[in-house]
């Protein structure tokens, strides 16, 4: 009877050292699968104006084109408008001042 006994408690023991082990390897599995931890940087709250920036690339496209011509030879003025100004109706854009032709400029006599 003493050797049956033994047999049983040989038998748990077995049982339970496979249990921990199969307890062990899942455990392992399951931190081997967590996410890692990621740093952050942490700042700390003020009140303030909220500013907020947008800075980009793009591309524009020409929809229609105009073609601007003058029925007299000269050079172009500087323009004073900058890219958005707005412009009332009739109002002027460029200045073109006309050059001397040679017949009527003394130097070239």
């Amino acid at each position: 009877m003493a050797g049956k006994k033994r047999r049983v408690v040989v038998k748990w023991i077995k049982r339970v050292l496979a249990v921990a082990f199969l307890g062990a390897v899942a455990a392992m599995v399951v931190m081997a699968w967590m996410p890692k931890p990621l740093p952050v940087e942490t700042a700390q709250v003020v009140r303030g104006e909220l500013v907020v920036t947008v800075s980009e690339d793009g591309r524009s496209r020409v929809m229609d084109r105009y073609v601007v011509s003058a029925p007299l030879a000269g050079k172009l003025a500087r323009i004073e408008l900058h890219p958005g100004d707005e412009v009332p109706e009739g109002g002027v854009l460029a200045r073109i001042v006309p050059v001397a032709t040679p017949l009527m400029d003394v130097r070239t006599r």
